[in-house]
C-alpha cells in the first residue's frame, strides 16, 4: 500500500489519521510552518527559497551527492559487509514501489535541506521488521503532546495525519533539543530574501526599459482620456528590454526627470555575487562546486573537495547512520549489525585518486585484492584475500638482540 493511500485510508481510532488539531498547534509560529518575511521586503518560504539560484545550486549540490552514497550493513565483530542484508536493496535500490533509492534519498535531504528535517514513514510487514520507506511532505513536524508523548503531525493529499515516533525515519540537522530541527532558510532568511529582492530588481530594470524609475510631469489641462492614451502609450514604445536606450520624445508641456539610479551606482552585480557566497556559507558548499569560479584554483578546489566531503556530507551521512541503527535494525540486529554509509563513492569520478587511495592501502598492508575488486564491483579472485606486510616495518619491540658473535 502506498503512502498516500495508508495515510487516507480509514484506520482505527488509535492510529488518529485526522487527529484534533488542537493543544500544542495553538502555539505555532509563522516561522514553524516556513514563512519567514526577511528585511528585504520580501516573504520566504522553503518553496520560494529554490528560486533563488544559490540555495537551489547548494541543495542540489548536496543532495546529489548524499543520494549517490550506497549504505551497508556491517558485522559489528568481524567489520564483515552482510551485502544479503534485507535493508541493503530497500536504502540503495527500492525504498518502495514508486521510487529508486537514488530518488528516495535526494527527496529525503531535499526536505531536509529546506526545512531542517527530512521526514520518512517506515511501513512495517507482519513482523514488525521495516519493510518500506516513503518520504515524508516538508509540512512533517514533531510535536510534544501534553502526556509527554512525542508525535510528528503533517498533512497530505488534503488530510492531516499524526505518526508515532516509532513510525518515522527521522534525519534531523541542526537542533537545540535534537528533536526540533533548525532550518537553514528561516536562519539565512535575509541572506535569500535579499538575493530575491535583486533578482527581482534585476527583472524590473529590464522590463523597464533599462530605467529604475522617472517622473513624467503632463500639462495641468491634460484631461484623464488623454493622460490614460499617454501612459498606454509610454508602456508600449519604452517599456521591456527591446525597448531599452530608445529615445523618449515628449510633446509640449512635459517633462521628464529621473527618480532612480542604475545597478552600476547600487553595486548590484557586486551585491549579488556577495549573496551568493552568503547563501553558500549557510549550507557549507564550496563556491566553485555552484559555479563561483572567481577564486578557484587548482589546488584549492582539490582541498575543498575534501573539505566538502568531511564537513557537509559526512554529518549527513552519520545522521542517516544513527538513524538506520535505532529505526531500521531490530533490537537483536542491532547488536550485531551497523548501518553505515560509504563514502568513497564520492571519488568515484576521479580515477587518478581512487586507485592512489587503492595501491596506498594495498602497500601498507589493510586492503586485500578482493576489498579493491569488491568496491568497483568485481568479483573476487582466487588468493586475494591476503595481506601485505611491508618488509621494511615491524613492530615495535620485535626485532631480535644480536647474538654475542655478532657484536663488533
Amino acid at each position: 500500500m502506498g503512502l498516500l493511500n495508508w495515510l487516507t485510508a480509514a484506520r482505527p481510532p488509535e492510529r488518529r489519521v485526522a487527529p484534533d488539531w488542537s493543544g500544542p498547534l495553538s502555539l505555532a509560529t509563522p516561522s514553524l510552518f516556513g514563512i519567514d518575511s526577511s528585511d528585504a521586503g520580501v516573504s520566504v518560504t522553503p518553496d520560494s527559497a529554490m528560486a533563488a539560484t544559490a540555495v537551489y545550486a547548494c541543495v542540489r549540490v548536496i543532495s546529489s551527492a548524499f543520494a549517490g552514497l550506497p549504505f551497508h550493513f556491517i558485522d559489528r565483530a568481524n567489520k564483515e559487509r552482510d551485502d544479503g542484508h534485507r535493508l541493503v536493496e530497500i536504502l540503495n535500490e527500492n525504498p518502495n514501489p514508486e521510487m529508486t533509492g537514488f530518488a528516495y534519498k535526494q527527496a529525503v535531504m531535499i526536505n531536509a535541506l529546506l526545512h531542517g528535517a527530512g521526514y520518512s514513514y517506515i511501513q512495517k510487514d507482519v513482523t514488525g521488521r521495516a519493510a518500506e520507506l516513503y518520504p515524508l511532505p516538508g509540512c512533517t513536524y514533531p510535536f510534544r503532546l501534553p502526556n509527554g508523548n512525542l508525535v510528528y503531525r503533517g498533512t497530505t493529499g488534503g488530510r492531516g495525519f499524526e505518526l508515532t515516533p516509532d513510525q518515522v525515519f527521522a534525519v534531523v540537522g541542526m537542533s537545540r533539543d535534537g528533536i526540533s530541527p533548525i532550518s537553514p532558510v528561516s536562519q539565512g532568511v535575509n541572506a535569500i530574501g535579499l538575493a530575491l529582492a535583486m533578482e527581482k530588481f534585476g527583472s524590473k530594470f529590464f522590463s523597464n526599459g533599462g530605467n529604475l524609475g522617472a517622473i513624467v510631469a503632463l500639462p495641468a489641462a491634460m484631461k484623464a482620456p488623454a493622460v490614460e492614451a499617454f501612459k498606454a502609450s509610454w508602456k508600449a514604445n519604452y517599456s521591456g528590454p527591446d525597448n531599452s536606450f530608445k529615445t523618449a520624445l515628449l510633446t509640449d508641456g512635459m517633462t521628464y526627470t529621473k527618480t532612480g539610479t542604475d545597478p552600476k551606482s547600487a553595486q548590484m552585480l557586486d551585491a549579488r555575487v556577495f549573496q551568493v557566497r552568503e547563501v553558500a556559507r549557510v549550507y557549507g558548499v564550496p563556491l566553485h562546486m555552484i559555479g563561483d569560479l572567481e577564486n578557484a584554483t587548482f589546488s584549492n578546489i582539490e582541498h575543498q573537495g575534501i573539505e566538502f566531503q568531511q564537513q557537509t556530507i559526512q554529518p549527513w551521512a552519520q545522521r542517516w547512520e544513527q538513524e538506520g541503527n535505532r529505526k531500521l535494525l531490530g533490537e537483536d540486529e542491532r547488536r550485531v549489525i551497523e548501518t553505515r554509509a560509504n563514502l568513497d563513492s564520492l571519488l568515484r569520478s576521479d580515477t587518478a585518486a581512487r586507485y592512489a587511495a587503492y595501491n596506498q592501502g594495498r602497500q601498507g598492508g589493510w586492503l586485500t585484492v578482493n576489498d579493491i575488486r569488491r568496491k568497483e564491483g568485481m568479483p573476487p579472485v582466487p588468493g586475494g584475500d591476503e595481506l601485505l606486510s611491508p618488509l621494511n616495518m615491524t613492530p615495535v619491540g620485535s626485532r631480535k638482540p644480536a647474538a654475542e658473535g655478532d657484536k663488533q
